[in-house]
């Protein structure tokens, strides 16, 4: 079970092209949902868009972040958004883009497996060969 009870208002969605494209589908299954998209946007500046999100008080209950395989994401990366993101409920989603383990979708498997204790959740739709 993802979330005990209702699920939560104010999620802040971040992503590239998919999630901009896809956001006025997702946008109406929840209660003020908000949403940083761009396409094109690269991974590396994850860190960057939740620092804004938290300074400008934005960054609410649950965070999702969609930013398939662009750009490079190191586990320091990981660690700040983690760390800004603390006390909040993390999902970080992928998708099958042909390359099988890319460095963003390691880092970020991994770093749910460190911060386990926390809530974070990886939702990969990665096909397996």
């Amino acid at each position: 079970e993802i979330f005990s009870g209702k699920v939560p208002e104010n999620i802040v969605f971040v992503g590239d092209s998919i999630m901009n494209s896809s956001k006025k589908y997702i946008g109406p299954n929840f209660k003020n949902p908000y949403f940083d998209t761009k396409i094109s946007r690269q991974f590396s500046t994850l860190p960057g868009i939740v620092t804004k999100l938290a300074e400008e008080d934005k960054l609410k209950t649950v965070l999702v972040v969609h930013l398939g395989t662009n750009g490079k994401f190191t586990d320091k990366d990981f660690d700040y958004v983690m760390e800004v993101a603390k006390g909040k409920d993390v999902f970080f989603m992928n998708v099958y883009n042909g390359v099988k383990d890319t460095p963003a979708k390691l880092i970020c498997i991994d770093g749910a497996e460190m911060y386990n204790k926390l809530r974070i959740k990886v939702i990969s739709f990665l096909k397996r060969d």
